[in-house]
């Protein structure tokens, strides 16, 4: 098969693409970055044991965080996005960074001189991978997904 380039002749024009829609298939050509469309989560997050607000805190900051990994959100536009209370939020925070997902810096505004904080999240891939790449003499759903022995940890729903 041809490559993307060929195809495209190198200038994204959809000659030659016909064959590939098949007989009154479709080709759609997204424009746009498609990484704006999803939010990358690494599979030892699903399988930790973190409460429910803390998981729903660390997806969305996943997703605005990007690819620099940092992010500056307000308490209230979190408390906004996640539709979670304040002490919800502070307290997912501080699950988060208890268990090393994300460090956060305090800073100080030059021109106000309030302070914020900086979210970072914590590069866990290489983690991820050792715990899902399968070795070759076995193959079983990984054993030692960090723990969180957190006190806010409270799935209760009520």
């Amino acid at each position: 098969m041809a490559s993307f380039e060929e195809r495209t002749r190198g200038n994204g024009s959809m000659d030659g693409w016909d064959e590939l829609a098949g007989s009154g298939g479709y080709v759609i050509r997204d424009e746009g970055d498609i990484r704006k469309y999803y939010t990358q989560i690494p599979n030892m997050i699903i399988d930790m044991d973190l409460s429910l607000s803390a998981f729903k805190l660390y997806i969305y900051l996943k997703k605005v965080a990007g690819e620099r990994g940092s992010c500056f959100q307000s308490t209230e536009t979190l408390i906004k996005r996640c539709r979670l209370s304040e002490n919800t939020i502070i307290k997912a925070k501080r699950e988060l960074e208890g268990i090393g997902l994300i460090t956060i810096s305090k800073r100080k505004h030059p021109k106000n001189g309030y302070f914020y904080h900086i979210i970072t999240i914590e590069n866990i891939w290489k983690e991820n991978v050792d715990l899902y790449l399968p070795s070759k003499s076995e193959v079983s759903s990984p054993q030692n997904v960090r723990t969180n022995n957190n006190p806010y940890n409270n799935n209760n729903t009520k």
